[in-house]
């Protein structure tokens, strides 16, 4: 089991088959930029995958195609929590807030996650 930070699951489509080969449609214009049909062939063969039809949504890379084949990722968005006492020197704190994703921590903050903290005898 893996984690995958602030990205989206690709859009693969995998159908496992009993007979007729593997058939790969890429739905992609232009085709893909990152690998080949042929690297997809040989990945699906190292995964012992001889009949199947997978469909190609996006440009997806090797590692995306294996955990589309895996389904074993979890793809979560994460925060990033600085502390007003000590920010970077070199950009004030409420440029930190600006950037995606990133928040400056706060007491309400402080209090929604005592809240929803459980301990261990509940």
């Amino acid at each position: 089991m893996g984690l995958r930070l602030n990205q989206l699951p690709p859009q693969i489509y995998i159908k496992t088959k009993h007979q007729g080969g593997c058939q790969v449609n890429i739905t992609v214009p232009g085709g893909l930029t990152k690998m080949s049909e042929s690297t997809v062939l040989k990945i699906l063969q190292e995964y012992k995958i001889h009949h199947a039809e997978l469909i190609l949504r996006e440009d997806c890379s090797v590692d995306q195609l294996i955990d589309a084949l895996e389904g074993n990722r979890k793809y979560v968005r994460c925060m990033y929590v600085y502390n007003k006492v000590g920010p970077p020197r070199h950009s004030p704190p409420h440029e930190l807030s600006l950037r995606v994703n990133r928040h400056p921590m706060t007491w309400r903050l402080l209090y929604k996650a005592r809240l929803n903290c459980k301990s261990n005898d509940q």
